[in-house]
């Protein structure tokens, strides 16, 4: 017979307009909206306010990145494919 509590539901995570901790990352404002320490990893929500031409170095990680473009455009390697989103383009590179 096991002790063991049954894991709590999880609970629902939001931000308001403007709300988030703010953090410079590579010369670009990031806005953690929703951190993964409150979706116990699931995942996590920044908004990056990238100046114009501004860009990552090309990376990877183990996650999923989703990306939505609210304003601008924005240029997506994913491997060899690149592509670019415009304002409501989303995208979601495995």
């Amino acid at each position: 017979m096991s002790s063991a509590l049954p894991a709590a539901e999880p609970a629902a995570n939001w931000s308001a307009p403007g709300e988030g901790e703010r953090r410079w990352f590579l010369g670009t404002l990031a806005i953690v909206r929703v951190p993964g320490e409150a979706t116990d990893g699931r995942l996590a929500v920044l908004e990056f306010l990238f100046p114009r031409g501004a860009s990552p170095p090309l990376h990877t990680h183990p996650q999923d990145e989703s990306y939505v473009v609210l304003e601008g455009w924005l240029t997506v390697q994913a491997g060899p494919d690149r592509f670019e989103l415009g304002p409501g383009g989303v995208a979601v590179v495995p």
